[in-house]
């Protein structure tokens, strides 16, 4: 077994900003699969996650957890950190009508 081994290459098609929220959205694609990743100020890309990814699951993101990255939010920028949120979704087509729809929520920087 190797214990070097490469990624898988991704290609990326381009970056879209589909609304006047601070997200913008990157496409790309590896082998068949299709993937939008979206990054932006938490207090916006949030109102755009359906989900949430913890463990290696996906679950649904109630109204709590939402109340919870927004908390963490707020006490990272007061100790004057600017955050940037992250979150994807796998996609069958890239129709820029669903980018910004049920996104998986995946972290804070």
């Amino acid at each position: 077994m190797e214990c070097c081994t490469k990624p898988p290459r991704q290609i990326r098609f381009s970056n879209i900003k589909l609304s006047n929220d601070d997200i913008v959205h990157i496409l790309c694609q590896k082998n068949n699969e299709k993937i939008v990743y979206s990054k932006g100020a938490p207090e916006y890309l949030i109102k755009h996650c359906k989900f949430i990814e913890k463990n290696n699951k996906i679950l649904k993101l109630d109204k709590k957890e939402k109340e919870k990255i927004l908390k963490i939010t707020n006490s990272m920028a007061a100790d004057s950190l600017r955050t940037l949120a992250f979150a994807y979704k796998k996609m069958k087509t890239f129709s820029k009508d669903h980018f910004e729809q049920d996104l998986v929520f995946i972290g804070l920087v």
